[in-house]
């Protein structure tokens, strides 16, 4: 059999298998394309952690808190989802970002009145001599809620270079 117009023919199967491969090297394909982790967190946190950006996004499945006596540090580039729950804040958080790769906290809060990002009166206080304490720096948060974003109780949180974007439910 004689194909008549091979260069039609090549160009019809060019045209059904490349947009498939644009996708695919653009999204992945789920057929050995990396695809991001996702890493989902509730309850009390355990010990003192640290969450990558390899990690992100993080999830949260229920209210989540950071006990005295413990420590959680966001590395730049993490993006934390609240996902319809909290951040309690009762040891250490330090969400340190950078200018070109800021901590990211994003989704909608808890329940009505419940701010997103709780300091409580326990949590580190920011030490200015030593650097040392409960700090948000170069984070943006894009949150939906129907309070307050972040509560702070009798507390002093060093709080720097932070973008908000508040967004009513």
């Amino acid at each position: 059999m004689r194909i008549r117009y091979p260069h039609r023919l090549l160009a019809a199967i060019l045209a059904a298998i490349l947009p498939a491969t644009v996708l695919s090297m653009a999204f992945g394909s789920g057929l050995g394309s990396p695809t991001p982790a996702v890493t989902s967190v509730g309850g009390v946190l355990p010990g003192s952690t640290v969450w990558t950006e390899a990690m992100s996004p993080v999830v949260l499945k229920g209210p989540l808190l950071v006990p005295q006596g413990t420590s959680l540090k966001i590395e730049p580039g993490v993006e934390v989802q609240f996902n319809g729950y909290f951040l309690r804040v009762e040891g250490e958080l330090r969400a340190i970002g950078a200018a070109d790769k800021r901590v990211r906290f994003t989704g909608k809060s808890g329940e009505v009145g419940e701010p997103a990002l709780q300091f409580m009166a326990s949590s580190t206080d920011w030490d200015p001599v030593t650097g040392a304490g409960s700090t948000l720096k170069y984070v943006t948060t894009t949150v939906v809620t129907s309070s307050a974003l972040i509560h702070i109780q009798d507390t002093s949180p060093f709080i720097s270079h932070r973008r908000s974007r508040l967004c009513a439910p």
